[in-house]
């Protein structure tokens, strides 16, 4: 017997032993979480699982049905020539199937999308998961079959290119891949990434990104009755963006420099401003019935110095007149202290000339008094801006009436610091009209007047002689008066009188506030621009070269948009130490019979 035959076969079943076993691919189990099977380091994740609802129910889904059964939309629609069964007819015959019964069934158990940044090219990674797999698996071939066809090589994804994972494979072009396993569909741009997904997928207790703190901490902030949630790093994304990957760099920059900015601090507000040192953040939106919730939520946030500025509780606050309904409210918290006194801790040097600037002009306006010792101390954080439609005289009713606005302020020092304020507010209009003169324009005439004990300052043009126009100049009629330890500067005389009646007899609202919030009445911008219909048509016509027919068409359109809305909210509110949350409530006005 030949010993150098004989020994290699003896071997065989030693090395059939050592040699190493195909990895054995795990069921993939259908209730498994969208975010286990997208690698942990992606940059980018949104839970898209309201589209299955969306895309089943279409024109009956309850809030495209709401809005829809709206009379004001029904005329909206018919106006422009819009009819939605025909729209969705249209795109079926454009697609070559049925779109949103398709799309409802390859997101049945839920649709996510996902995106590193770090790649040289960004990587995309689309999933959905059916309830049936056979189904869903013939949902993938019927399209499939479509792009070959259309591409002029029918026949060409009758079988897939490979087998990854226990998962079909598909190369369409040299930028798409799609993959299918059990009942899951993958989209790519990227087969690495792709393999990096089935990799999760194969295994039955990989977690993914559903596995890394930072995203179990963020999937808290979810709200009820979401269509969609998104995640992302801000951070990593950032530093892409500085290295001009994602276009330029610039406009990335200035959103993350928000709380550095003196300008945002003071228009947005310290709030909001912080949510641009967010390192993670989450964006969920939610429909209930017909009102829309749209929620930001930034997660680690370091703002440094800029944190002295955020809210915090303080007893001293304006309180909200409610004597009538208003058009706006604001409630706003600026900490002029430390905007002040820690300006050279906050912002850049080359920023700082405009704050000395702001102080020698403010001290002039107060009669040389300390602004930074006497005035901004005693100006509480917590203020109010008001906004409602007044009633102009007939003889100096503007042309294009706008709502008056005002600001209701808080003075801790009654005996020595709020009767400088009146005093201001005349050295100002004394120098406005310095100016005006000096332009030839005519001085505004300032006023006093008693609304009750309250002695309010206000200052008026002269009404325009018989048969001249009243321009836009004619909506200010600026006053201000001080009611106890509550300053209100509005820029119409009415409304400050209005408010100052409301304050002095007690029409006030002293819930304590706890976070910024913007409220804005959709009844109340409907009517401004009902009242002032004509000067946006002739704005489309003079300023854009509109036919006059299409500029009324499209204003008539803004009116009946503008017409669907109840309220429309936008609130900044701090909920722990490196947490900031900005919400955004859209809620639709009641059928009118």
């Amino acid at each position: 017997m030949r010993f150098d035959v004989v020994l290699p076969l003896l071997a065989l079943p030693a090395l059939a032993l050592a040699w190493p076993k195909p990895r054995a691919v795990e069921p993939l189990a259908p209730e498994r979480e969208l975010a286990s099977l997208v690698p942990s380091g992606s940059d980018l994740f949104v839970d898209a699982h309201g589209v299955h609802e969306l895309a089943a129910r279409g024109l009956e889904h309850p809030f495209v049905r709401a809005v829809l059964a709206e009379p004001r939309v029904k005329t909206l629609l018919g106006a422009q020539g819009v009819d939605p069964e025909q729209l969705l007819a249209a795109l079926d015959a454009a697609a070559g199937f049925d779109v949103l019964p398709t799309i409802a069934r390859l997101s049945a158990g839920g649709a996510a999308f996902a995106v590193d940044f770090r790649r040289e090219t960004p990587s995309v990674l689309l999933v959905l998961r059916g309830t049936d797999a056979r189904a869903l698996g013939e949902d993938v071939a019927e399209l499939l079959a479509l792009v070959a066809k259309r591409a002029g090589f029918p026949g060409a994804f009758d079988r897939p290119a490979a087998t990854v994972l226990g998962a079909e494979l598909w190369r369409v072009g040299e930028a798409l891949v799609v993959a299918r396993r059990d009942a899951f569909a993958f989209v790519t741009n990227d087969e690495g990434y792709l393999r990096d997904a089935l990799e999760l997928a194969a295994a039955r207790d990989a977690r993914g990104l559903a596995g890394q703190p930072e995203f179990a901490n963020a999937v808290k902030s979810r709200s009820p009755h979401e269509l969609a949630f998104a995640f992302a790093d801000l951070a990593t994304i950032d530093e892409r963006a500085q290295q001009g990957k994602l276009g330029d760099p610039q406009g990335w920059t200035n959103l993350r420099d928000m709380a550095r900015k003196p300008d945002v601090q003071l228009l947005l507000g310290p709030t909001f401003a912080a949510l641009g040192d967010a390192r993670y953040a989450t964006l969920s939106l939610a429909c209930e019935d017909e009102d829309v919730r749209l929620a930001l939520v930034g997660l680690d946030v370091d703002c440094g110095a800029a944190a002295a500025l955020l809210p915090a509780n303080d007893a001293a606050f304006a309180p909200l007149p409610t004597g009538r309904a208003n058009a706006a409210t604001w409630l706003l918290h600026r900490d002029l202290v430390d905007f002040f006194g820690k300006r050279t801790e906050l912002f850049e040097p080359e920023q700082l000339p405009a704050f000395a600037e702001a102080l020698s002009n403010l001290a002039i306006f107060f009669g040389g008094t300390d602004i930074s010792e006497t005035v901004i101390p005693a100006l509480a954080p917590w203020g109010r801006v008001v906004v409602r439609d007044v009633a102009f005289d007939a003889n100096v009713r503007p042309e294009i009436p706008l709502p008056a606005a005002a600001l209701v302020a808080r003075v801790r020092d009654t005996e020595r610091v709020a009767p400088l304020f009146p005093s201001a507010f005349q050295t100002v209009v004394g120098l406005m009209n310095v100016e005006r003169g000096q332009q030839g324009k005519p001085p505004m005439q300032l006023q006093l007047e008693l609304v009750g004990d309250v002695q309010v300052s206000y200052a008026k043009l002269l009404a325009p002689k018989p048969g001249d126009g009243v321009d836009v100049a004619y909506n200010l009629e600026p006053a201000c008066g001080l009611v106890g330890d509550v300053f209100v500067i509005g820029t119409h005389r009415k409304l400050v009188e209005e408010l100052v009646r409301e304050l002095a007899a007690g029409k006030v609202d002293r819930t304590a506030p706890n976070a910024e919030r913007l409220e804005i009445a959709g009844d109340a911008v409907l009517a401004a621009l009902r009242a002032n219909r004509e000067a946006l048509v002739m704005n489309g016509v003079l300023s854009e070269g509109k036919p006059r027919a299409k500029a009324e068409k499209d204003v008539d359109g803004l009116l009946a948009i503008a017409d669907l809305v109840e309220r429309l909210s936008i609130e900044a509110r701090r909920t722990d130490e490196r947490t900031m949350r900005l919400e955004l409530a859209l809620d639709v006005a009641a059928a009118k019979e």
